[in-house]
């Protein structure tokens, strides 16, 4: 009986502390120290710098789970103090100052210079830290420097200085001169638990605790093996938390917010909101990718020759309107079998990446010449290769050089109807990738579908303009209709009004404003409703919603909310994986997910 009235209190006691412990841990905060209390620099090296860690925890509801973090939203100022034996001005450049730890930053180096190593024995330099403008000092106050013969220093930090991790699986960072070994271990004094490896500024590492305060250590080398101090950082590691959680925040103006720092649990994705501003004068000055994809078949060739004729002026005109603007060109004929065209007909070909060009009319050399080589082909029957040509452009965005902040406009110009999946049959469907499969090109497979170019076109936002002639017009507001973006013009019979038609489809199409997402390589945005609002005119505020969800293994990221014109919207991400471990604690099961670590989250 009074065994287990012990038992009862020692799991009472634990549990108190482990209450305290993360209590303690949720209180907002942040912390300014040193990376290391000390280091040892030769006197004959050029100098060295100081690292200066700032760590943040944000304040939570008790109760409920925490994400803290090394992202602080203002500047902090860090007034410093310089004494030691080595005199300042003499010996080496550091004397009394400010640190200026920027916006977002976990941290900032205090560097300095060797001035004169001729002295004799050993000297130090002491710095000391005061307190911040933002939050409060740390244990790690006052920095050491010991300059000395021929020996060396280092210091090590995990996940760029994070206070807290949910997995155990962590970066190190290293910074050592004069070294070239390093020596890594989960075990104090650096005496065991590792080996002596070449040195790295960086290392991935397995912690040894979990659910609690983990350590590791490092000691560095040099070729006469003249060895450092065992140097350490620290970092919690702590369950992950089940509920997702999201800060929203304003800094730079465009859209609002322009920065989202997200966590994602497992099975609870978050929706937040993204604004954008439309002045009065209409829609955003966005830079502008431009490119022409030419129909090249017989029927096109009088209007081939117009256009030739005509490109300078068009060069000018959009030039005028929006100096930022690269063209590109490519172009089209049909496949090259059976009745749909013949030898030297294709279903696409890049004629020109995007380029710039001068304001000089006099110069517009680059797609002047591109236009000007041009030659015709056949194509056999009415319909051409349209929609196939494309496809591909969209699919090749990368290769033309499409740039993620300019808006991205192709204007198709033809004088007949589309091609579209099933008008060749007698070849396996289209598997919708990059390729024109088959020799020659384009033989090996149908034509795509309206859905998979909808699709393409949507994932390199690019945004269509037909013009086309009188004939085919009826044809592309219908396609136009079922690609859910896009406009069509009406070109002349021999294409003599191609300025005023492409400016006019310009006008049209960039009235619109559009959410696009960059660089999101996992796939955490699963939905932005609407993608676009169209025919916008100001003054008026739009409001996209954009939703996260949970990706699997819970990798951290960064990308882009784009809306070209108005800005953009930086997106840090981390998340838990799906899979579950357990922990037993004096008998006590807990279990948690395994998560990356957030140290990019301002909660």
């Amino acid at each position: 009986m009074e065994k287990q009235i012990f038992r009862n209190r020692v799991v009472c006691s634990f549990m108190s502390f482990l209450c305290f412990f993360l209590l303690s841990a949720c209180s907002e905060k942040t912390t300014v120290q040193f990376a290391q209390e000390e280091q040892t620099v030769a006197k004959a090296s050029p100098g060295g710098s100081i690292q200066v860690n700032l760590k943040r925890s944000s304040k939570r509801t008790v109760g409920l789970p925490f994400v803290p973090t090394s992202h602080v939203t203002s500047e902090v100022l860090v007034p410093y103090t310089v004494s030691g034996t080595a005199q300042s001005g003499v010996i080496h450049n550091l004397s009394n100052g400010t640190l200026r730890i920027p916006s977002g930053a976990g941290g900032q180096p205090i560097s300095f210079q060797i001035l004169d190593g001729s002295f004799q024995g050993s000297k130090t330099i002491v710095v000391q830290l005061s307190s911040p403008s933002e939050g409060q000092l740390g244990e790690k106050t006052t920095h050491t420097v010991y300059l000395s013969d021929g020996e060396t220093s280092g210091y090590i930090t995990i996940n760029n200085g994070a206070l807290t991790t949910y997995s155990q699986n962590v970066t190190l960072s290293f910074s050592a001169s004069g070294v070239n070994q390093m020596y890594v271990t989960n075990i104090a004094g650096c005496g065991s638990g590792g080996s002596w490896e070449p040195y790295a500024t960086s290392k991935n590492w397995t912690l040894a605790q979990s659910n609690s305060l983990a350590t590791v250590y490092v000691k560095f080398r040099d070729a006469a093996l003249n060895e450092t101090i065992c140097y350490s950082d620290d970092i919690i590691h702590a369950p992950c938390p089940t509920e997702s959680e999201i800060t929203l925040s304003n800094t730079l103006g465009g859209l609002e917010p322009d920065v989202v720092d997200a966590y994602i649990a497992s099975g609870d994705p978050v929706t937040f909101p993204v604004t954008v501003t439309v002045p009065e004068s209409g829609g955003g000055n966005a830079p502008l990718d431009l490119v022409l994809l030419e129909d090249l078949s017989g029927s096109f060739g009088d209007d081939v020759s117009t256009i030739q004729g005509l490109v300078s002026n068009l060069i000018a005109d959009i030039l005028n309107s929006q100096p930022d603007t690269l063209f590109g060109m490519a172009s089209f004929v049909d496949k090259p079998t059976g009745f749909f065209g013949g030898g030297g007909d294709y279903v696409f070909q890049l004629e020109q990446v995007l380029t710039a060009e001068t304001s000089d009319p006099s110069d517009f050399s680059a797609l002047q010449t591109t236009v000007n080589n041009l030659q015709l082909r056949g194509g056999g029957d009415g319909p051409e290769a349209q929609l196939e040509s494309l496809f591909l452009l969209a699919k090749n965005s990368a290769a033309m050089g499409f740039r993620p902040t300019a808006s991205h406009v192709v204007v198709l110009f033809t004088d007949a109807n589309y091609h579209v999946a099933g008008d060749a049959s007698m070849l396996p469907p289209n598997n919708g990738d990059a390729v024109a499969d088959g020799t020659p090109a384009g033989t090996g497979e149908d034509y795509p579908s309206v859905a998979q170019l909808k699709s393409a076109l949507e994932a390199a936002n690019i945004v269509p303009v037909f013009a086309a002639t009188s004939n085919a017009v009826a044809t592309y507001e219908n396609l136009v209709s079922e690609l859910g973006r896009g406009t069509v013009v009406t070109l002349s019979s021999n294409s003599s009004n191609i300025v005023n038609a492409v400016t006019t489809g310009l006008e049209d199409v960039l009235s619109d404003v559009t959410l696009t997402t960059v660089s999101d390589g996992f796939g955490y945005v699963t939905n932005v409703t609407p993608t676009s609002f169209l025919d916008v005119e100001g003054p008026t505020t739009l409001t996209f919603s954009v939703t996260l969800s949970p990706v699997l293994g819970g990798p951290t990221d960064s990308f882009e909310l784009v809306v070209p014109g108005y800005g953009s919207t930086t997106v840090n991400v981390t998340g838990c994986s799906s899979s579950k471990r357990s922990q037993n604690l004096i008998g006590i099961e807990f279990s948690f997910n395994e998560c990356q670590s957030p140290n990019k989250l301002n909660r």
